[in-house]
């Protein structure tokens, strides 16, 4: 169903085409001039790296979390599987009470 709706949807916009260029090059045109007066500083990449330097720490931060959290799943598994108490095993919200 979903690929019908794609495929429906590609068809009728490439049969929309003569209509939607000339529109979205005038609408790119007012957005390039709308911008164009608010020119990017000189700072802009030093700002860029510092910005993607941060999301890399993040990302192996979480990645590090990550892998923790799995090990204690496997470590809580285990013990399942060894016959430990039931206490010791994960529970979602809807179990607690």
């Amino acid at each position: 169903m979903k690929r019908l709706f794609k495929k429906l949807a590609r068809t009728l916009w490439r049969i929309s085409a003569p209509v939607s260029r000339p529109v979205m090059r005038k609408f790119d045109l007012h957005m390039m001039r709308l911008f164009g007066a608010v020119s990017l500083r000189a700072d802009a990449p030093g700002n860029l790296d510092l910005a993607l330097s941060s999301v890399v720490r993040e990302l192996a931060r979480l990645q590090i979390q990550v892998e923790i959290l799995q090990q204690q799943i496997d470590d809580l598994q285990s013990m399942d599987r060894e016959g430990s108490r039931s206490e010791s095993r994960l529970l979602v919200v809807g179990d607690i009470g």
